[in-house]
């Protein structure tokens, strides 16, 4: 947390704005998905305009690239380099999920984790 006080100085760190990293629970992230969540939370919490490019600073530089989370993903796991190698080599690439289908994996996800998810990130 040293670093994020660094950037914002002790006094504005907001805690429910922070979780324990995923990946390494001696380091904590922020914990929203992208930056319309992140800019969404910030207003309900009356954030200052210069706190908000700090937080958002935050969340940009401690953000997986795609390259990153495809390495950890097949370092996780080695029977996702197949899913990727199919993916990269075949019309799968080209597919897109349709609000129907996303809708559809939202009540699946629900009904085996009764855990309900905001939609309005992938349904606008």
């Amino acid at each position: 947390m040293d670093y994020v006080e660094n950037i914002l100085g002790k006094e504005n760190v907001i805690p429910i704005l922070f979780s324990p990293c995923l990946h390494d629970i001696s380091l904590y992230q922020i914990s929203v998905i992208n930056d319309d969540i992140l800019d969404k939370e910030m207003i309900k919490l009356n954030v200052s305009d210069e706190l908000k490019h700090k937080y958002k600073q935050i969340f940009n530089q401690s953000t997986m690239s795609p390259d990153e989370i495809k390495e950890l993903l097949i370092n996780t796991n080695s029977c996702m380099k197949k899913v990727f190698d199919v993916w990269s080599n075949s019309r799968f690439k080209n597919f897109e999920l349709s609000s129907v289908g996303i809708a559809i994996a939202h009540a699946n996800y629900r009904r085996r984790t009764g855990i309900t998810l905001d939609l309005s990130m992938w349904i606008n």
